[in-house]
């Protein structure tokens, strides 16, 4: 399914290591140079990455970024990712809210 132009969002709260897929893309003809992705989680820094999701399927890691607890995290890419997620690893189980947005460029 393609996404429309602007924001595909994620907000929930959790508790785990584990991890979570925050948001799942495909890119459309508004996609043509690239995304911006952006992640803010409230009481626990992690890892947020970057996937390009190839045709079988397969999650290829593009990039990851460091996430500071109660502050914002970006990572764009100047190019078109035809099929992606990105991801959040919480740094410890503790209960956060986690925002994501991804905005094709």
């Amino acid at each position: 399914m393609a996404n429309p132009r602007g924001p595909n969002y994620y907000n929930a709260s959790y508790a785990t290591t584990n991890e979570t897929d925050l948001v799942t893309f495909q890119a459309t003809n508004h996609y043509k140079a690239g995304l911006t992705a952006l992640i803010s989680s409230t009481a626990v820094g992690g890892t947020f990455k970057l996937y390009y999701i190839d045709p079988q399927d397969n999650a290829w890691l593009i990039d990851s970024v460091t996430v500071t607890a109660n502050q914002l995290s970006v990572f764009a890419v100047d190019y078109v990712v035809p099929r992606g997620k990105v991801t959040f690893t919480a740094s410890a189980a503790t209960s956060s809210a986690v925002t994501c947005e991804v905005y094709g460029k």
